[in-house]
């Protein structure tokens, strides 16, 4: 029986853009996994809201992370549910208005199961899923989504790396009160991994857990496959 359920939150950052004039607002996120669906919905509900707060601010914003879920109209027939295995929700993207970009790349899986371990397997009947993307306001542009495929060498999640551009002169919601800047635009280039629970599901044992290779190699084993991912881009 389960004695406790992980609380998830979510993390703001905010760059300042445009010489002050308005704020990249990045969200990271882990919503709601082991839910009979009440929870996810009372997340992305409070997600939303957060997002459409951000942007009607006349932010750029982005929400990024492991939804658990995967958006509408994404095609995830390649990766099909098995039967007896944890599934993972659907976002109703129809729930956000036209403001909103819903990005995932469906080349690679993101996610894969924890039932057994991943060394050994045969890969071509596992169980993968889609279940980490990005929300991103419309008057962001973007040029680039792409799912690593790393093997899952470090995490039951692959990272999956998005590119953008802040044009300066895009649609916003804040007051027109401010002078009109030239037209400059940026290009920022976000990667997100995860995601990354530093520890074990009890049911499962020590031999291929947290525990077993942090013991093996060291602490820098975790992130050495993806450190390179990091230092060459933005956040």
């Amino acid at each position: 029986s389960r004695v406790a359920n992980l609380k998830r939150s979510i993390t703001i950052n905010k760059a300042s853009v445009n010489g002050g004039s308005n704020n990249l607002s990045l969200v990271n996120l882990h919503l709601e996994a082991y839910d009979d669906g009440s929870g996810k919905a009372a997340q992305t509900k409070l997600l939303k809201d957060y997002l459409d707060m951000e942007y009607e601010s006349g932010n750029y914003v982005i929400a990024a992370g492991d939804f658990n879920q995967t958006f509408s109209g994404v095609d995830t027939s390649m990766y099909p549910a098995h039967e007896g295995l944890w599934k993972c929700g659907q976002l109703d993207c129809s729930q956000f208005s036209s403001d909103w970009q819903f990005e995932m790349d469906t080349t690679h899986p993101t996610c894969r199961s924890l039932d057994k371990p991943y060394a050994g397997a045969d890969k071509s009947t596992f169980q993968y899923y889609m279940i980490d993307g990005f929300i991103v306001s419309k008057n962001v542009k973007v040029k680039k989504v792409e799912t690593l495929d790393l093997g899952f060498a470090h995490s039951d999640h692959n990272p999956v790396l998005l590119t953008v551009e802040l044009p300066a002169d895009a649609d916003s919601r804040a007051e027109e009160t401010q002078t009109k800047k030239p037209s400059v635009s940026q290009k920022v280039t976000i990667s997100a991994v995860g995601d990354c629970a530093l520890g074990k599901i009890e049911q499962h044992g020590y031999d291929g857990s947290f525990y077993d290779y942090y013991d093996r190699y060291g602490s820098a084993y975790f992130f050495s496959h993806v450190k390179d991912i990091f230092d060459r881009f933005d956040l």
